[in-house]
């Protein structure tokens, strides 16, 4: 069955677009805590480079965050240079590989199983950090007890009903909030992100090929390219996107987005 390529703009999108919120915005905010990043700008790139994809491939593409860049930044630290420096190499060899077309011969050169360890040292550094920050944290307080109940409910829901509840739960979480704290929004007003284009110094690309690109590439090239491209073609059968224009577009991505950190 042959899927259109018509926009449809209905609930059930607006839904799914929220589903990588759980993962993204706690990064995002996290790399922003550590290491001086600013926030507004993260968000605005994230979302114009959303649009072009679903625009340029009319599928619902995942623009997906560098796990494990993300991960080294926030346990181990990295500057701001070098966080840009890692994006910038990561950019230019995704290219490279799209461009050349080589990137179905890295598939064959890099084992599954490698990509899979390197996906679960990710998760666990990943959730020993959140476990550190959750254990400071009153364990009984009554709107986490309330957001698991209402997470867990509306879960069932949705898996029973097929209906999109992730708008729901979004919005509880900001009502939760309120109710906490009635001035927890006060302070925020609607004001145009700044910004600042710059370049990495020269100290900034050792830390960042050999302590950001080097750990991400692996798994940048298996489960951002190659696995979207075998569920694309799944899902759309017929209009499957290639491996080589994924990579062109995460690699123009990278080196776009990354001299505005």
């Amino acid at each position: 069955m042959r899927v259109s390529d018509r926009f449809a703009f209905f609930w059930s999108e607006f839904s799914g677009s929220l589903g990588d919120l759980g993962l993204f915005i706690p990064l995002v905010v996290a790399m922003s805590s550590v290491g001086s990043l600013d926030l507004g700008t993260i968000l605005i790139a994230a979302g114009v480079m959303n649009v072009a994809t679903g625009w340029f491939f009319r599928q619902p593409i995942p623009v997906q965050p560098m796990k494990a860049i993300a991960a080294v930044a926030i346990t181990e630290g990295l500057a701001k240079g070098e966080l840009m420096a890692s994006g910038i190499v990561m950019g230019a060899i995704l290219l490279a590989f799209g461009l050349t077309g080589t990137i179905g011969a890295i598939d064959r050169w890099i084992p599954r199983p490698l990509v899979r360890g390197i996906q679960l040292g990710v998760g666990l550094k990943l959730a020993a950090k959140g476990i550190g920050w959750v254990y400071e944290l009153p364990f009984w307080s009554w709107d986490g007890i309330c957001i698991a109940i209402l997470a867990a409910l509306l879960m069932l829901w949705m898996a029973a009903s097929s209906k999109p509840g992730l708008i729901l739960l979004f919005c509880a979480g900001f009502i939760l909030i309120l109710l906490e704290d009635s001035k927890a929004f006060e302070g925020i007003g609607l004001t145009i992100s700044s910004f600042h284009f710059g370049w990495p110094a020269a100290s900034d690309w050792q830390a960042g090929l050999l302590r950001g690109a080097v750990p991400q590439l692996p798994l940048t090239v298996l489960n951002s390219v190659v696995a979207v491209c075998a569920l694309s073609g799944d899902y759309f059968p017929g209009r499957g996107i290639s491996p080589k224009r994924m990579a062109v577009s995460v690699g123009l991505m990278n080196l776009v987005c990354s001299p505005s950190l």
